[in-house]
């Protein structure tokens, strides 16, 4: 039996080509490293009960996917990176490990 997911987190990014800022820019999401350490962090302080994925919205039909989220971008001018819990926007623009660990957290105490 799988273990049932109370919280989906996504986090979306958006990077055609080119190389990731490395200058104080905060975490390059897209990075597959910083992927792992993530659903480490996130697997250690909450179990498997959180779903935790990675978008680049630069992707074939990600857009799409993600429409809503999109709409916010073009419209509002919405920051990318974006943490999304829930379908909810919980952080627009550069975040790192321990933002996201506290946000999750802080989300689950709310639910």
């Amino acid at each position: 039996m799988s273990p049932t997911i109370t919280m989906d987190v996504v986090v979306l990014e958006h990077r055609k080509m080119g190389k990731p800022c490395t200058e104080g820019c905060g975490t390059d999401w897209l990075v597959e490293e910083n992927q792992k350490l993530a659903q480490e962090l996130v697997e250690k302080a909450f179990g498997t009960g959180v779903s935790l994925r990675f978008v680049n919205l630069a992707e074939p039909g990600a857009e799409d996917a993600n429409h809503e989220i999109v709409e916010k971008v073009r419209t509002e001018g919405m920051v990318l990176p974006a943490l999304v819990i829930n379908g909810e926007v919980k952080i627009a623009g550069y975040f790192d490990l321990r933002m996201l660990n506290d946000m999750i957290d802080a989300t689950s105490d709310l639910e």
